[in-house]
């Protein structure tokens, strides 16, 4: 229950009923109700706990977000080793960024974890170092593919692009890469 406080003016301050002066502010404040002040403040800090949330999004969100105008990503990859992985590359069609495995949904390159042969284990790793040079050359982009948003390993399915081109097209082109046409082709003779 509020409690009331008769205040006169005088001169510099206010008076409270007690018969001190209080000045400004203060005396504003001492004559609000706590329960009234105690939720204005727990409230402003529901806000800013909100605010600071949703204003942090989450890399994933904002990396794999769908949007009409696709973000630039830049990031320095190397091959990933170990079991922590942030951004690195795994293969020629796998990578890591910003702790989110995504696979390249446009081609499939030569296996490097289990290869069937010799000769598809070397092609997985110059599919591989090809993709590191071609993601440190400069900014590319992330777009869906088709209406699958992941693989069944979980991995986000993207193309990605620089300038309008698919730098999985290039690893074809370069003979590291086959189209994907929804099934694996054997890398040996």
């Amino acid at each position: 229950m509020a409690r009331i406080v008769k205040l006169s003016r005088i001169e510099d301050g206010r008076q409270q009923a007690d018969g001190t002066v209080a000045n400004g502010l203060l005396a504003r404040v001492a004559s609000v109700p706590w329960e009234a002040l105690a939720m204005l403040v727990a409230f402003v800090s529901v806000a800013y706990v909100a605010t600071v949330l949703l204003s942090q999004n989450s890399s994933s969100t904002r990396l794999l977000s769908l949007q009409r105008q696709p973000a630039l990503h830049l990031a320095s990859f190397n091959e990933c080793i170990g079991a922590t992985r942030v951004t690195c590359v795994v293969d020629g069609d796998t990578i890591w960024l910003d702790g989110i495995k995504i696979r390249i949904a446009d081609i499939d390159t030569p296996e490097v974890g289990s290869p069937g042969c010799a000769e598809e284990l070397a092609l997985g790793r110059q599919a591989t170092q090809r993709l590191i040079e071609l993601l440190n050359i400069g900014p590319f982009s992330l777009e869906t593919a088709g209406a699958r948003d992941e693989d069944v390993y979980g991995r986000k399915l993207r193309v990605f692009t620089r300038d309008g081109k698919s730098l999985g097209r290039m690893l074809v082109d370069e003979g590291l890469a086959h189209v994907w046409d929804g099934s694996k082709h054997s890398w040996c003779a």
